[in-house]
């Protein structure tokens, strides 16, 4: 975005995905911009059962942003994932 209209646009466009993610995140759960265009999501008490759950639900509103945006281009995500389980005593 910041290359083909511009690092304004490219500004409005993390403002926009930003806003998404924390309206679909809980109070209890983390948001931090790494840099760039990346984006670190810390969802508290949640489980590895629940990531289909948060991944589509992601996309879904990413899809109905894209949808309704007037704009000549699509915001789009990858994701990865890791666990961290307290009990686990490994590391």
């Amino acid at each position: 975005i910041n290359d083909e209209f511009g690092h304004e646009e490219g500004d409005r466009a993390m403002v926009q995905v930003a806003k998404l993610f924390k309206s679909i995140l809980r109070e209890v759960d983390i948001i931090t911009r790494m840099g760039g265009d990346e984006f670190l999501l810390i969802f508290l008490d949640s489980s590895l059962n629940e990531i289909p759950i948060i991944r589509k639900r992601l996309s879904n509103e990413l899809a109905r942003l894209n949808q309704i945006s007037k704009k000549p281009y699509k915001i789009g995500f990858s994701t990865g994932f890791s666990n961290y389980d307290p009990a686990n005593h490994l590391l």
